[in-house]
């Protein structure tokens, strides 16, 4: 069994959400439903999502439910925002080139290593 663990950073206004094991669809659809019910000005803040230990399978469609509900959740106000999504599945930038047009103004990137991801949602525009 995995989990899907979160720390906020409220004053680099960023939000690590960590992938441990184990973790479908259901899971990432729960702990983002928490997340979102926890912090709601979550859709103004960057995210860094650590998936080096996931092992789970999360599918398209459980994907697409998250963006949907994302969309419904933050109305936009996430436009400009990034999320640095850091892999090592080699198939990762192809996945997240599929899916970031359901994340409307967000800008997603794929990276293999934290310190790249922090260096890239750190730079301003």
């Amino acid at each position: 069994m995995g989990s899907i663990d979160y720390l906020i950073d409220r004053p680099l206004r960023r939000i690590v959400i960590r992938f441990v094991g184990e973790v479908d669809g259901h899971a990432l659809q729960a702990a983002m439903a928490k997340l979102w019910d926890e912090f709601p000005d979550i859709a103004s803040c960057d995210s860094l999502c650590d998936m080096r230990c996931f092992t789970g399978d999360i599918g398209f469609d459980d994907i697409s439910a998250v963006a949907d509900a994302w969309r419904l959740f933050c109305g936009g106000k996430d436009r400009g925002r990034r999320t640095a999504i850091v892999s090592r599945d080699r198939f990762a930038s192809l996945l997240v080139q599929a899916i970031a047009l359901r994340f409307g103004g967000r800008e997603l990137a794929v990276f293999h290593t934290i310190d790249e991801a922090a260096a890239w949602l750190d730079r301003t525009a």
